[in-house]
């Protein structure tokens, strides 16, 4: 009853904190104070009293305007809160926290409760989404749960985060050895962003925090980028103006060399089409559809292993293509050339502890980025140097920055980088186990110094990049990593077993081991095969010697007695930091082999890693005058280089130089002329309409084009090619069949046939059960800028034909040359899909007109033919006689197709 008294006081003196601190002279207080303490537990009943005042407030001012004024609810409710917010800062800071912050840093208190009121609205949207639409509870007790989370939430960030209770210290000795102090925390332990890695982290906040806005509030996406902008602007303003962050541009003059090339580099080549696998199968599509439902709508458009992937990096690339256009849109892996590159030579000085000259930095740092696994994504919608740039600076915080866990902000910031490079690529994850090995050996002795709070806000910061994207994918399929790990979600739409590739990795335990050199003994084992440097089995070789010498140099000085004068060594290593970097690529180097499979392009990271120790040894060789181990660098390095510059002007044909490089000038100015004409008129995408209850279909790599020419969202796509439905090399299942047929049974499906690879596309669509039904050409159509017409086919299936139609048939009734009509023609020439060769060398292809009766042969055209690609002939056919053939010349063994239209 007498702390009933108590409370019934206090409500009568709230409002004036004088008359509030009256409360400790009572005497019932006083009594139970010394037996409980009550002091301590004061600020939490102001902070329970003026809750409940500012939720009256907040009620009573929605209501005023909702039902008196008449308000949209909308913009009560924004009002309500608006003033409610308001009044909780002011009570708070005054009464319940009694903050001591001085005037001029109100307003950078008062953002700080704002923005944890924000924080907090979006956690409470996040528990009441969680609860009704996927656990299925009802509402009101969800927003009860809610309710409680959010309230002691913003009691803990309230306490710890915004309202600084600490008093100035006054003694200038003290102030002036904490001067001192944080000058050696700042040069020893404080993190400094690199700028060109701060573009690219802001870039990638932007885009996921307007996915976040676009999922949550169902805006467009123009919108939601806006909103973004401007909080992420007000943000990074604030932030700066206080000294949080602190930038340093690591810019040297010798640094133009690397910008000159990757600037050549660009130029030379953005024009080009980007056409690879990846990109046209699924890249696209990812890029625009995020959350677009993929089952009930869309019917895994990018095949079941690739429609639920995390989107952020292609979400990254969007942005640039959504202003930019196709071609130019791939600035952003030009862009990731040089982050990697002062990523490397940030690493790389650390090693050396600043002692190397300026120049020599620059130059070795160029060659780990130049390696083909970097330079062939150059130009593509590809994300893997998303994985490595950001891989590369989580590595460089863990293994070289001090105290991470004393250091709040770093702490925070490295917890948000993880989440990134998972939502990049979920792969990623298993490359974070060795170092966050080396994190544990270096930090867990400061373990004592993280709060619980640190706990929670690291842990939501470490979600919040691929969460958005989590919780689509279980809402969908049951499974937040669909397809992977589904003997823990059990999703019905997948083989419950773990699936993984076994076209990927070592068989063994002793191939698992010795997969790095199987590019040397048998390429044919690698898939991916033309993403295999040397420096995998070089770096590999040389990481497991320096771990070999190391040890036997610890074994030496244990039986000398340490003593280090005793010892001769051919190779000495002084460098705390190449240690931990070595130990690091050696334990990823095992985590791709036995975790990720052996596949090459899920670790790009690890030969970049492995370059940037060679190099690292190799100067300290240099420095030590130990020219046979330098000798023997050095020619691991040059046959590296050249590997990869042969492997770039081979495979590589999308740039101005491979062309001149190949067939000459005239052939390289047209290409690029002819390209360049284009590039401009990227972003006016065509669309078509279909009609309702039509869906496009997507067979084998090319759900790009129909996710750029469907008109509006509302017309599905869907993959038609059964075998991803039905066998367990795609860890299909029965239930997934059975779908597939249900949904392809009841739609009319349009496919696109471009005329350079028609007839294997019918051939295609025979082996999948599918007919055509009818047939629509398009002209004028320059979605993705091929110089070819689009043809759309209407398509109904039928699992139980094995050969519905007849290619000839078909093309015959697409394409008819009459040579009576006199008519001018186009000839469209590609390989042939039997030919037995994976990687051809462009050729030079001779059109010929043959005149048997005269036994004449008179040229009418030439031009440079691609693999898989189509160029066209245009030929006047007015002066021709019906005895005239058309005859091709080719320069090498390669068939060829010819469709005359």
């Amino acid at each position: 009853m007498e702390v009933t008294k108590v409370i019934k006081y206090a409500l009568r003196r709230g409002g004036d904190k004088k008359k509030m601190k009256k409360i400790t002279d009572v005497r019932i207080y006083k009594k139970y104070n010394e037996k409980y303490n009550l002091d301590k537990y004061l600020h939490i009943f102001y902070y329970l009293f003026f809750g409940v005042l500012t939720t009256v407030i907040n009620i009573v001012v929605y209501a005023l305007f909702a039902k008196v004024f008449k308000f949209n609810y909308q913009l009560s409710n924004i009002i309500a809160w608006t003033i409610a917010v308001i009044t909780a800062y002011l009570t708070n800071r005054k009464y319940v926290f009694d903050s001591s912050s001085q005037k001029k840093k109100n307003l950078w208190e008062f953002f700080k409760f704002i923005i944890v009121r924000i924080l907090t609205l979006l956690l409470e949207i996040f528990v009441m989404y969680i609860g009704v639409k996927v656990l299925l509870i009802d509402d009101l007790i969800i927003k009860c749960v809610s309710n409680v989370v959010v309230i002691i939430t913003n009691y803990i960030m309230s306490r710890y985060i915004v309202f600084n209770s600490k008093k100035k210290i006054k003694n200038s000795d003290i102030l002036d050895n904490r001067k001192m102090a944080n000058q050696i925390f700042e040069d020893n332990y404080e993190y400094k962003f690199n700028l060109s890695f701060l573009i690219l982290y802001t870039i990638a906040f932007i885009t996921l925090l307007t996915d976040i806005i676009i999922y949550f509030f169902k805006l467009e996406y123009i919108f939601a980028l806006v909103i973004s902008l401007c909080i992420t602007s007000l943000v990074y303003a604030l932030l700066k103006k206080k000294n949080i962050i602190k930038i340093k541009c690591e810019f040297k003059k010798y640094d133009l060399i690397f910008i000159v090339l990757v600037l050549i580099l660009c130029a030379s080549s953005i024009v080009f089409l980007d056409n690879f696998w990846d990109t046209k199968s699924y890249h696209i599509y990812l890029q625009e559809n995020p959350f677009m439902d993929k089952v009930n709508s869309d019917f895994f458009p990018g095949r079941t292993l690739n429609s639920f992937l995390f989107p952020l990096a292609d979400r990254i690339h969007y942005l640039f293509r959504y202003f930019l256009g196709y071609r130019l849109g791939t600035i952003m892996s030009y862009y990731l050339l040089i982050v990697i590159y002062y990523e490397i030579k940030r690493i790389i000085k650390e090693i050396l502890k600043n002692d190397v000259n300026e120049l020599l930095l620059s130059v070795i740092s160029i060659l780990p980025v130049m390696m083909f696994t970097c330079i062939e994504q150059a130009g593509k919608y590809y994300i893997d140097n998303f994985s490595i740039a950001f891989l590369l600076e989580i590595i460089y915080i863990i293994l070289f920055k001090k105290q991470i866990l004393k250091n709040r902000k770093l702490m925070y910031y490295l917890g948000m980088l993880v989440g990134i490079i998972i939502g990049v690529k979920v792969s990623n994850a298993a490359l974070l186990i060795p170092v966050f090995l080396v994190f544990v050996k270096n930090n867990i002795k400061d373990i004592k110094y993280v709060k619980v709070y640190d706990y929670i806000v690291t842990l939501l910061l470490l979600i919040m990049p691929f969460g958005v994207y989590a919780i689509d994918n279980y809402i969908q399929t049951g499974n937040i990593l669909y397809p992977y790990y589904n003997n823990v979600f059990k999703s019905e739409m997948f083989m419950e077993e773990s699936w993984q590739d076994t076209k990927f990795g070592g068989k063994n335990f002793l191939e698992k081991i010795l997969w790095p050199y199987y590019g040397i003994f048998s390429p044919s084992r690698l898939y991916d095969y033309g993403s295999v440097s040397p420096m995998w089995y070089i770096g590999y070789s040389v990481i497991i010697v320096y771990g070999c010498v190391y040890c036997i140099k610890k074994i030496i000085r244990y039986i000398k007695g340490r003593k280090k004068e005793n010892i001769a060594m051919n190779i000495e290593y002084e460098s705390v930091n190449l240690h931990y970097l070595v130990v690091t690529t050696f334990l990823l180097y095992i985590v791709w082999e036995f975790l990720l499979g052996g596949y090459v392009r899920y670790a790009f990271v690890i030969p970049i890693c492995a370059y940037i120790v060679i190099l690292s040894i190799l100067v300290n060789m240099i420095k030590k005058n130990k020219k046979i181990v330098v000798a023997v660098f050095l020619i691991a390095i040059m046959y590296e280089t050249s590997y990869e510059v042969y492997e770039y002007f081979s495979f590589y044909h999308r740039s101005f130089i491979t062309y001149l490089i190949d067939f000459g000038i005239d052939s390289a100015k047209y290409q690029y002329i002819q390209n360049l004409s284009k590039i401009f008129n990227d972003k006016n995408s065509e669309k078509i309409s279909l009609n309702e209850g039509d869906a496009w279909g997507v067979l084998y790599d090319d759900s790009s084009i129909p996710t750029m020419l469907r008109e509006g969202i509302n017309v599905p796509i869907y993959n038609i090619r059964k075998e991803f439905y039905n066998t367990s090399l795609y860890g299909a299942n029965d239930k997934l069949y059975q779908m597939y047929q249900n949904v392809m049974k009841k739609a009319r499906i349009w496919v696109n046939l471009n005329t350079s690879d028609i007839k294997l596309k019918i051939e295609q669509l025979n082996e999948n059960g599918y007919k055509i039904e009818e047939l629509k050409l398009y002209t004028d159509i320059d979605t993705l800028n091929i110089d070819e017409d689009l043809i759309l086919a209407r398509i109904s299936y039928d699992e139980n034909i094995d050969s519905i139609n007849n290619v000839s048939e078909v093309l015959n009734n697409y394409a008819v040359y009459d040579l009576d009509k006199k008519q001018d023609i186009r000839i469209a020439l590609c390989y042939a899909s039997n030919t037995k060769i994976n990687f051809a060398h462009d050729g030079k292809v001779e059109l010929y007109i043959l005149n048997e009766e005269k036994n004449e042969k008179k040229k009418v055209g030439e031009t440079i033919l691609h693999l898989k690609e189509l160029y066209e002939i245009e030929l006047n056919t007015t002066d021709l006689s019906e005895n005239d053939k058309l005859m091709i010349q080719t320069y090498d063994n390669v068939d060829y197709r010819i469709f005359i239209y």
